[in-house]
């Protein structure tokens, strides 16, 4: 009896260790990429955009019904070019990548700022699809790893 119990937990805890350690369809250093090209190319940075360009998203719970030049205007220089975190959550198989506002001075921050929720925005890619999408929820940034 006891070797059957035995027996079943390491069967149990081999099967927990292979599902644990299955690898990401979409690694972190891809996810980063495609977050920081997604901001560059909708006009989150100072890098001037594109308004042809078919990579140009309107975000519905941030753009409301404004115009594509309203929507650049809006947008232009909010966020720094690169990722300042990651998340990844497992529940829903996605990256989190988190992207600080202009209006906070990096090089002033110390170890307790850099670990707060400073504000920025939170760049999503889903693994499943592939799709990237802005959230739409102000994310909180002492949970992520910092880059």
């Amino acid at each position: 009896m006891n070797r059957v119990i035995l027996a079943i937990f390491i069967l149990c805890s081999l099967l927990c260790l292979s599902l644990q350690r299955k690898p990401h369809k979409i690694p972190e250093k891809q996810a980063i990429a495609i977050a920081e090209k997604f901001i560059r190319d909708n006009g989150y940075t100072s890098v001037p955009v594109d308004t042809s360009s078919k990579n140009l998203r309107r975000e519905f719970m941030h753009d409301d019904y404004r115009s594509l030049t309203e929507i650049i205007k809006n947008r232009h220089n909010r966020l720094y070019s690169k990722a300042f975190c990651v998340h990844y959550d497992s529940a829903w198989s996605r990256w989190n990548i988190g992207f600080l506002s202009q209006s906070v001075e990096v090089d002033k921050l110390d170890s307790v700022a850099l670990n707060s929720n400073l504000p920025g925005e939170s760049i999503i890619i889903d693994e499943k699809d592939g799709s990237v999408q802005v959230a739409h929820k102000t994310p909180l940034f002492s949970r992520f790893r910092k880059l």
